[in-house]
């Protein structure tokens, strides 16, 4: 099991394996859309993972809530591809 669904489920409260494979998924999903936000990711670098994990907590929410993206989400988001336009230059 990855460090990264560990904590997801941590962050959700969920203690079981029940959902992991769902969870799974969205880890892979949060993923492939940030980088479809133009995000560079590494999975060595820590703020990466907590982006994605952080990413996955909020779809995993919002399926039944509906909620908007929290703002400290949107403000990872941001930094994030500030972060990568720089290192491109």
């Amino acid at each position: 099991m990855s460090a990264n669904l560990e904590i997801v489920k941590h962050m959700i409260g969920i203690y079981t394996d029940a959902e992991d494979t769902y969870i799974e998924e969205l880890l892979k999903v949060a993923k492939l859309d940030l980088e479809k936000m133009g995000i560079v990711l590494d999975a060595e670098n820590a703020s990466d993972n907590h982006l994605i994990r952080q990413y996955t907590v909020w779809q995993y929410r919002t399926r039944k809530t509906g909620e908007a993206m929290p703002r400290s989400l949107a403000f990872s988001i941001h930094n994030h591809l500030i972060g990568s336009v720089q290192n491109d230059s």
